[in-house]
């Protein structure tokens, strides 16, 4: 069985679809997108803005919102051409998506309009290492994949349960070769360092 390998895959899974902030925990992306069409209502620049410009939703980066229930929703709005800091995006999606309030805490947004970095988010130096030079890619491309996001939390339930992992398959399809192409990376390049 590959418990403890499916286990700490799961908890490099975790990381790798965080953003880390300074102020609060460390929050992923969710399952649900909130992506509204631009508004613009003729008022301006709105106050809660990122100062980032945009002529629709994709123009903005997504907010990781954590909402009362502990569910984490996908949220980006571009109003009067701006799109909208956390509090501006958040606080509707939860409700949007039956999850309660936001409770204020998020994680994801712009980062100094860069492309964002290869990080793991891991407390072990050599763990970060490791993925930085050989994984990026496929954690990318899983973070970038709802559904590779989905089966990640399928097979964690799993617990190595390889008939449980053949039900995460079927369910989720379009996430198995994105968490696959994770999974080998992190097991062939970084089996000591990052713990399996």
């Amino acid at each position: 069985m590959r418990t403890n390998s499916i286990l700490g895959l799961g908890l490099v899974l975790l990381l790798v679809a965080s953003a880390c902030s300074d102020d609060g925990p460390v929050i992923g992306p969710g399952s649900e997108n909130n992506d509204r069409p631009p508004i613009n209502d003729g008022t301006g620049m709105p106050d809660n803005t990122t100062g980032e410009t945009c002529t629709s939703s994709s123009d903005c980066a997504y907010w990781y919102c954590e909402c009362t229930d502990g569910a984490v929703v996908n949220s980006v709005n571009c109003t009067n051409g701006y799109c909208l800091d956390a509090s501006g995006a958040c606080p509707g999606s939860c409700e949007v998506f039956g999850h309660g309030a936001w409770t204020g805490s998020a994680g994801g947004g712009p980062v100094d309009n860069d492309p964002p970095t290869c990080s793991i988010g891991s407390a072990s130096s050599a763990c970060e290492t490791c993925y930085e030079d050989n994984c990026c890619a496929e954690g990318n491309a899983c973070a970038a994949n709802t559904s590779c996001l989905d089966y990640w939390d399928c097979a964690l339930l799993c617990e190595g349960d390889a008939f449980c992992r053949s039900d995460c398959d079927a369910i989720y399809p379009d996430g198995r070769y994105d968490y696959e192409d994770l999974e080998g990376c992190l097991q062939s390049a970084c089996y000591d360092e990052c713990g399996f």
